[in-house]
């Protein structure tokens, strides 16, 4: 090759600097994007936990009493693919439901990653809200 002649393509620098510019987008970008995730989850799972609430309410309009996820399965007010302990959307589902008197859903997340906060709601059909696993009567209501 003589010295007239240039090879074509990238330099090994050009190539470092192209790879570090990339990370350092990544690193900006992916924090913001995980945050949104969050948030994602967690509005998801009020949206459920409110869908929940309503099939309850309906059920309870219906048969006077409440019921537990295969009861409302059974009489088609909420999908069928639901079931205690379902995991959607970054959240698992838990139904204490014991009486036909009262109900209570649980919402928590699966991971840190997925949300910070743990949700519940009873017959208020009042979405709690809280830092720990929620039981019924406690968390600080939101979105009434």
């Amino acid at each position: 090759m003589s010295a007239s002649q240039k090879q074509a393509g990238f330099s090994l620098v050009e190539l470092l600097i192209v790879v570090a510019v990339i990370a350092i987008v990544a690193a900006i970008a992916i924090p913001g994007l995980m945050a949104a995730r969050r948030s994602s989850n967690q509005s998801a799972a009020m949206q459920n936990l409110r869908n929940l609430g309503s099939a309850e309410l309906t059920h309870h309009a219906l048969h006077a009493s409440y019921t537990d996820f295969a009861g409302m399965k059974a009489a088609a007010l909420i999908d069928q693919a639901w079931t205690a302990g379902d995991a959607r959307t970054g959240y698992v589902y838990a139904d204490t439901t014991e009486t036909g008197e009262e109900f209570f859903f649980a919402a928590d997340p699966e991971s840190t990653g997925a949300g910070t906060d743990f949700y519940g709601v009873e017959e208020d059909c009042i979405i709690r809200k809280g830092t720990v696993t929620l039981t019924e009567g406690a968390g600080v209501p939101i979105g009434t």
